[in-house]
């Protein structure tokens, strides 16, 4: 009766940022059914920025990793202040990298199709899109990281509001600048204006909407009425931002480890051609549906054990592990069974093309059948950060990453020749691999003798 009081208050905490996670990628899918419409080579054009896109995210786990861990464990030590000031330094840390991450990517933005081996027509408009995208990374960093500020504090619908908010805008912007002007046979036919900018004015949406994001945070954070409340005068310098970095750098190295191996990985498909890159790219937006519940429960788990951890309460931090662990298999195994059989459906929502869809879908259904495993990788990891062991997640990233996923997919792609399907079974090894490794970690016990707070 316990574990199942402890089961639903966990679901229950989690709930927003799940249902926040789940809806931004249902978006993400709608958004990339409206590109899709365009063809195969639009979805391979935004294709190719899903890995650097997702690598931009991995580096805001710098600022926004260490302050959530740090915040969190203050927060639970009711040592507010601190927790406070540590939201403000961060702030001003994320705006550095987010002016850093712009340069980069328009520096990199003319070459990187080309070390895709994309053809000319999608490296194009890949180029375009992301100089177009990364014009807004720094609001997007500052939201990234003040999200994670207001999770360690026990705060999760306020990032579920925003992040939901301007992903529903970046679908009404997709519309409007993607499509040329059009009716549309609604009560007799309504003229819809439109930009017709194609694969441009997907990135511009998005930009757009990651723009406000980053405002939409800020405004809501001057108006909190506790210690992480934002106000002209408090004080906003780097001194002391050492241990956010400290905290933050372990964090970001496995994330972007993995989004290096991404990128590698999303090579070697790439060679295939452009429909099975594009059948490639539909399957793994179609995936995140499945795992980004996991994404949920790992936010809330970090928040949770984080605290605890904070209070010096070792013996609840370690139930809390367990009962997120178990709740996220239960959540992973139930999505994964629907994911396996609407497949051919997810994938065939994105695009007409049969070939694709076909591909897509037998994509799907293998990654399915280690899914529950990632889950607990997502999950376990959270909660090895938060306990102060982040360490751990990086070696096991770095080994399940680069040296068990990109070898055997050029291995079963180029050497045994099982195309796209040699490409996901690789992944399914390395991510049934990461789970195992990750949940062993977390029931050795070693992360409980991390439990101060840097200084």
């Amino acid at each position: 009766m316990q574990r199942r009081g402890m089961l639903r208050g966990a679901l229950l905490f989690a709930l927003p940022a799940i249902f926040e996670n789940l809806m931004v990628t249902l978006v993400s899918m709608v958004d990339t059914a409206m590109v899709g419409v365009l063809g195969a080579q639009a979805t391979a054009a935004t294709a190719l920025n899903a890995s650097p896109n997702w690598l931009v995210n991995s580096a805001a786990m710098i600022v926004s990793g260490g302050a959530t861990v740090l915040v969190a464990r203050l927060w639970g030590a009711k040592d507010y202040e601190r927790a406070g000031l540590c939201a403000r330094q961060s702030l001003v840390w994320a705006i550095l990298l987010g002016i850093l991450l712009t340069l980069a990517a328009q520096c990199v933005a003319p070459y990187y199709p080309h070390w895709m081996q994309a053809e000319p027509g999608v490296a194009q408009e890949a180029t375009a899109y992301m100089r177009i995208v990364s014009a807004a990374y720094i609001p997007h960093v500052i939201a990234i990281t003040l999200y994670g500020a207001a999770r360690a504090g026990g705060d999760l619908k306020t990032p579920m509001r925003i992040s939901l908010g301007v992903n529903l805008l970046n679908v009404v912007g997709n519309f409007l600048l993607i499509y040329e002007t059009r009716t549309l046979p609604l009560f007799g036919g309504i003229r819809i204006w439109g930009a017709g900018m194609g694969v441009r004015g997907a990135a511009l949406s998005t930009a757009i909407s990651m723009g406000l994001s980053g405002l939409a945070m800020l405004f809501l954070f001057s108006r909190r009425q506790d210690a992480l409340k934002l106000t002209r005068r408090d004080s906003y310098s780097l001194r002391g931002g050492g241990r956010i970095l400290r905290v933050g750098l372990p964090v970001a190295t496995e994330r972007v480890i993995i989004q290096i191996g991404q990128i590698l990985f999303a090579s070697i498909v790439s060679s295939l051609g452009t429909i099975p890159l594009s059948a490639h790219h539909l399957a793994v937006t179609a995936e995140g549906v499945c795992y980004n519940p996991a994404f949920g429960l790992s936010s809330a788990a970090m928040t949770s054990v984080g605290q605890s951890m904070g209070a010096k309460l070792l013996p609840r931090a370690q139930r809390e592990g367990r009962t997120y662990l178990v709740l996220c298999l239960g959540v992973m195994l139930l999505v994964s069974a629907m994911m396996y059989g609407f497949a051919p459906w997810m994938i065939g929502v994105f695009t007409p093309d049969a070939q694709v869809v076909e591909m897509g879908a037998m994509a799907l259904r293998i990654v399915a059948l280690a899914e529950p495993l990632f889950g607990l990788s997502i999950v376990g990891t959270g909660i090895l950060r938060s306990a102060g062991d982040a360490s751990a997640p990086v070696w096991i990233g770095l080994f399940c990453m680069l040296a068990v996923r990109v070898p055997l997919a050029y291995l079963f792609v180029h050497g045994l020749g099982w195309g796209l399907a040699g490409a996901w079974i690789a992944m399914d090894i390395d991510l049934a691999l990461r789970g195992l490794l990750t949940v062993g970690r977390f029931f050795s016990g070693r992360w409980k003798s991390r439990a101060e707070i840097p200084a």
